[in-house]
């Protein structure tokens, strides 16, 4: 159940020796969520395509307590609204659908709440290295998806998944894009049309739990962005401190004997703090203007001409 699979052996090789043990953990609980999810879709969904089994119905029933679970505490509103839909439609084809959204609903939940984790525990670069992480369990996901369609469809066996041939449900709409034809639900496709449903089921949640992931990937770039801008402030009004500099220089320097400034235009000029300036005003060293919090432009021009 929480083994790794063999494209997960090498997760360690980019998690620093101090990450080990909390990465170990997070994967613990994404495995054991995915094996939960995955086994309760899987019993039901079957039984739900089966409803003259009775032996499937009634082991299903076991299940119920997990599903109540994963439907109230691990899905949307809307994820719950949309199993129902497909759940109501009553074809096989749109009870497998709505058992694989789930799946795949519950999966992208279990994702994003593994990235975010990461994001907070994550060295630097923290986006990139978490991004690899969170697309290990996707693969750990994905390789578990042909044998729950096989499970779904005709339970599980060791004889069933040697040259297990499909229902041609699984082509059909919702599920996949052919037409729904009743009277064609339990024929069965060939070897080589069940592979590549397998193949297609798999590539559809890969598609949606990476396509996600490029969202919150995307969204951590845009933030630490913001972030950047606000913690350098400096780098962004050098340019404008600049330019403000020079035209209050170029006024002062033309200014009347009498006119003032105010502190701040005289902390610009003079490259300074304004603290700065008020304690030259104290001292002496700056002359006040007739406004408070203001300084003497002809005192200004004289510090300016200091040797």
């Amino acid at each position: 159940m929480l083994e790794d699979s063999a494209v997960e052996s090498d997760w360690k090789k980019d998690v620093p020796s101090h990450l080990v043990p909390a990465v170990q953990h997070l994967r613990f609980m994404f495995f054991d969520s995915e094996w939960k999810c995955r086994t309760v879709t899987q019993r039901l969904c079957h039984a739900k395509l089966h409803p003259n089994d009775v032996n499937a119905n009634r082991e299903a029933q076991a299940y119920l307590p997990t599903f109540e679970f994963l439907l109230k505490e691990r899905t949307s509103s809307t994820s719950r609204r949309a199993f129902e839909l497909l759940l109501n439609q009553g074809t096989p084809p749109a009870v497998l659908q709505a058992y694989f959204t789930l799946y795949q609903d519950v999966l992208t939940g279990q994702c994003k709440a593994a990235w975010r984790d990461l994001l907070l525990i994550a060295p630097t670069p923290a986006i990139d290295w978490s991004h690899s992480q969170v697309t290990r369990l996707i693969r750990h996901g994905k390789c578990h998806i042909a044998r729950w369609l096989i499970g779904c469809c005709d339970g599980l066996s060791e004889a069933n998944e040697i040259g297990w041939r499909a229902p041609k449900l699984v082509y059909m709409r919702p599920a996949l894009h052919k037409p729904y034809e009743a009277e064609e639900v339990w024929g069965r496709e060939t070897l080589e049309a069940s592979a590549l449903a397998q193949f297609l089921f798999e590539s559809n949640l890969e598609f949606e739990l990476e396509s996600q992931l490029s969202v919150w990937r995307g969204l951590a770039h845009l933030e630490a962005a913001r972030v950047k801008a606000l913690e350098q402030p400096e780098l962004e009004s050098d340019t404008a401190l600049l330019v403000n500099r020079e035209t209050l220089l170029k006024r002062i320097r033309n200014a009347r004997a009498d006119q003032w400034v105010p502190v701040a235009h005289a902390a610009i000029v003079l490259g300074v703090t304004a603290k700065t300036i008020q304690r030259w005003l104290n001292q002496g060293t700056l002359r006040k203007g007739p406004r408070r919090g203001t300084v003497s432009s002809n005192s200004i021009k004289e510090k300016l001409d200091e040797p």
